[in-house]
């Protein structure tokens, strides 16, 4: 009964291990299609017009990103309680700090866009506060 039991257990266990290996590869390779969907974001936005759906996708992809995280910690619990070494998972880190600049740059480009057009919106000039406006456009 002992060596069934620790056979079906070591059956498990090689189960066990086999899907974790699985979602690490599945894992890897959503992560290497979203660092290539965030290196294309120059080529893909490249002017102002584009803006709206800049900040849509970068904000999509900063989502991703969070989840990616919560996921890579899930992983590397499971790889902790079956005794292996933590994968660590260089390329989502990686396009966490590509993103940074384009969420930087689009998002101050969405910000400078509602900024003129709250600014045009009050009729007289004297209405505007130039403390503010000197403040918005540093």
């Amino acid at each position: 009964m002992v060596r069934t039991e620790q056979e079906r257990l070591e059956k498990e266990r090689e189960d066990i291990e086999g899907k974790l290996k699985k979602k690490k590869d599945e894992f890897e390779a959503n992560i290497a299609e979203l660092y290539g969907k965030i290196e294309t974001i120059n080529s893909q936005y490249s002017s102002e017009v584009a803006r709206e759906n800049a900040c849509k996708a970068i904000e999509g992809y900063g989502a991703q990103i969070k989840d990616y995280l919560a996921e890579m910690q899930d992983i590397n619990h499971k790889e902790e309680l079956l005794g292996f070494a933590l994968t660590e998972f260089p390329k989502l880190l990686e396009a966490q700090e590509n993103l940074k600049p384009y969420e930087d740059l689009w998002f101050l480009i969405r910000d400078k866009f509602e900024k003129l057009q709250q600014w045009k919106t009050v009729k007289p000039a004297c209405m505007l506060d130039p403390e503010e406006i000197e403040k918005d456009v540093k």
